[in-house]
């Protein structure tokens, strides 16, 4: 397979400013605010990058960290990540696990600005011709399709036999998510669960009780929310202003909120028609044909939800808590906060949005790769890698609170990783995440009701199941 090794100097500046930061030469402050202006010349159609890299000076106390077992011999890896930032994070913590294993030479193989699943037809067609990379970033449901496909090492046997490795540090939502047919084929490395960000200058200036305090308090409530939202929402066309904003892609939200599931663990039970899941989705679509406190489609079309909020548009906004640092660091004109998603049946809990690093059935270095994916998902990697994402290990977690300039935003999101849930990811994950996604839409464009449409996702998905 040909490979293109593209320069990109912003690319390169950002990891310049990623140094400068974890020697304390560079305040976070400063470093978000500067690699954010980096991001916005990057195209979102990533490149691929390839650069073979070794023998990169030793981390600083800043990158944590200790020799490992000894290895040696090439590995390739091969990951999606965002500009700018995350990119800068992810090339950092490659160069601090060469230091500690001088004898590895790394390949980085990087796709800037895709999802995992782009990620799927570049390693199928690497594997294909016998030139697999021997670790892959994998997130949601993309380990599970690897795994069901033979092309996944399980890492039981390596979690077994390295004293070095306390899987159970990782907290139970992140142990479960790279679990197929009881074994274990990917190391977490960054959860993200889901809450509403919101304007707390609207807040005040409408006399309403401070949501972080409700939600504190177990009083921030799917009632108190939605008199929050109706209180915020005024004026009429193009001058509306709206109480809340989300967007379908993450609606399994309000299943779960409800304490319902669109699949249990089984991998045989459809529960989407169920009175929780029915719920959940009919009082999200209500939010926008009934009460008319978030945008419908017409509305929001061509204006982007992030620009939405951030311009004071949309008063609340639910999305994962990859976006607080650029909302802490960017919003001047008004006070931003967090809450947690309002409280329903299903407790204080959200969808987990979750990535890994896996080792490929075809690895030639599995023992180096073993110790790569080790060393990415364990402390230091994840200390590194906290400046853009929540780490999924709890002593991880418990030293982001402690030490994040991001922590007081960050704490309702970290809250409920102890509830956090995720539709099972197997085999046919992405058959029944385009049931989902195409079954859901007539609900949200008031075109059916939720129970009518949740009957025929359930029969399409219980289909998929026999098929």
């Amino acid at each position: 397979m040909s490979r293109i090794k593209p320069v990109f100097d912003r690319d390169r500046e950002s990891y310049q400013l990623m140094e400068k930061m974890l020697r304390g030469e560079l305040s976070r402050r400063e470093f978000l605010a500067r690699t954010s202006v980096l991001a916005a010349g990057v195209p979102v159609a990533g490149a691929l990058l390839s650069s073979p890299a070794r023998g990169a000076s030793r981390p600083g106390a800043g990158a944590g960290g200790r020799s490992h077992a000894a290895v040696s011999g090439a590995i390739s890896t091969i990951a999606n990540t965002g500009a700018g930032a995350e990119s800068a994070a992810w090339n950092k913590r490659i160069d601090d696990f060469i230091a500690l294993n001088p004898d590895v030479t790394v390949e980085r193989i990087e796709q800037v600005g895709q999802t995992f699943y782009a990620l799927l037809p570049t390693v199928q067609t690497m594997i294909a011709g016998g030139t697999a990379p021997d670790t892959l970033r994998v997130g949601n449901y993309s380990a599970a399709l690897f795994a069901t496909r033979d092309a996944l090492l399980p890492l039981d046997d390596f979690i077994k036999n390295d004293p070095d490795v306390d899987f159970d540090d990782f907290y139970q939502g992140a142990q479960d998510a790279f679990k197929v047919d009881g074994k274990i084929y990917a190391l977490p490395e960054n959860g993200e669960s889901y809450g509403i960000n919101y304007n707390a200058t609207a807040f005040q200036e409408k006399g309403l009780p401070d949501p972080r305090e409700q939600w504190d308090a177990g009083e921030w409530t799917q009632d108190a929310f939605l008199a929050a939202a109706k209180a915020l929402t005024e004026g009429e066309g193009p001058e509306k202003k709206f109480g809340f904003l989300y967007e379908t892609w993450n609606s399994e939200n309000w299943i779960f909120f409800q304490g319902g599931k669109v699949l249990d663990d089984d991998l045989t039970t459809v529960r989407i028609d169920e009175d929780p899941a029915i719920a959940g989705l009919r009082y999200a679509a209500d939010l926008v044909n009934v009460h008319g406190v978030a945008p419908n489609a017409a509305e929001l079309a061509g204006r982007p939800p992030v620009d939405l909020f951030q311009n004071g548009i949309a008063r609340m906004y639910m999305l994962g808590g990859w976006y607080i640092a650029n909302f802490v660091e960017g919003i001047k004109d008004w006070e931003y906060k967090t809450v947690g998603a309002p409280i329903g049946p299903g407790g204080k809990t959200s969808k987990l949005e979750i990535s890994g690093y896996a080792i490929t059935k075809d690895s030639k270095n599995p023992e180096a790769a073993w110790e790569f994916i080790k060393y990415i998902t364990g402390p230091a990697g994840q200390k590194t890698w906290s400046t853009v994402g929540t780490p999924t290990r709890n002593s991880s977690l418990a030293d982001f609170i402690a030490t994040s300039p991001y922590a007081e935003w960050f704490k309702p999101f970290v809250e409920v990783l102890t509830n956090v849930q995720h539709t099972p990811f197997f085999g046919k994950s992405a058959e029944i995440a385009d049931a989902l996604a195409r079954g859901q839409d007539p609900i949200f464009l008031g075109q059916a009701d939720a129970a009518d449409a949740c009957k025929a996702m359930a029969e399409e998905m219980r289909a998929i199941l026999a098929g």
